[in-house]
């Protein structure tokens, strides 16, 4: 009975079975890029605003550098809590040793902490900073505010990732598609390897879950 089964179907099919796992591999490395791309964004704009906020020290003053740095030192650890969406005492305490006290209770009373820190951190430049001709004027504003404005574009970047799954009907067809595809698998093998199609067949499914497990990045 198990004996006679055309390999024909498993050929054809194992083709178009190959492009979804090679299409959702693709994926994955895509979003993993991306993710890695995003992250460099965010260190390159916190170093920017590290080196600017060194460069006018004496413009700044001592207690809104500190402010200033304590909160570049929060943000990626707030935006990894946010994008993990864990805001429970153990992320506060985290951030709570981070953060000056000034600014501590916004933090943690925020829905979109990275992005509250963000704002934070221009109201610091625009308000808390006193005009000074020729040494802090608008022109220096201006430009460190720019620099805020596109770290605050990485928790869009970001949340994007996060948010936008491989799409669930795809995900589903490709699931229901391999499983038919390894549990008919057996038939196919038993003709010509016997009882050791049990173990190939078991390598097989292994490999091929795994593929599609990376798939899920």
């Amino acid at each position: 009975f198990l004996k006679g089964f055309s390999k024909q179907p498993h050929s054809i099919v194992g083709s178009a079975m190959s492009l979804l796992l090679v299409f959702r591999t693709n994926t994955a490395y895509t979003r993993f890029w991306e993710g890695r791309c995003q992250w460099e964004s965010v260190s390159d704009y916190l170093r920017d605003i590290t080196r600017f906020c060194v460069v006018y020290r004496a413009q700044l003053g001592e207690s809104n550098l500190k402010r200033i740095a304590d909160l570049l030192c929060a943000f990626p650890v707030a935006l990894k809590h946010h994008l993990e969406g864990f805001m429970g005492p153990d992320q506060e305490e985290e951030l709570g040793r981070l953060v000056d006290p000034l600014d501590l209770p916004g933090v943690l009373s925020a829905v979109n902490r990275p992005n509250y820190i963000a704002s934070t951190l221009m109201h610091i430049i625009v308000h808390d900073v006193a005009y000074q001709t020729d040494a802090w004027t608008v022109r220096e504003r201006l430009l460190l505010c720019t620099i805020i404005n596109q770290l605050s574009k990485c928790i869009g970047g970001c949340e994007r990732l996060v948010q936008t799954p491989v799409p669930l009907h795809y995900a589903r067809h490709a699931g229901r598609f391999m499983g038919l595809f390894v549990l008919t698998l057996p038939l196919i093998l038993v003709d010509d390897m016997g009882l050791l199609a049990v173990p190939a067949v078991a390598v097989m499914v292994w490999c091929l879950y795994g593929v599609q497990e990376i798939g899920l990045l």
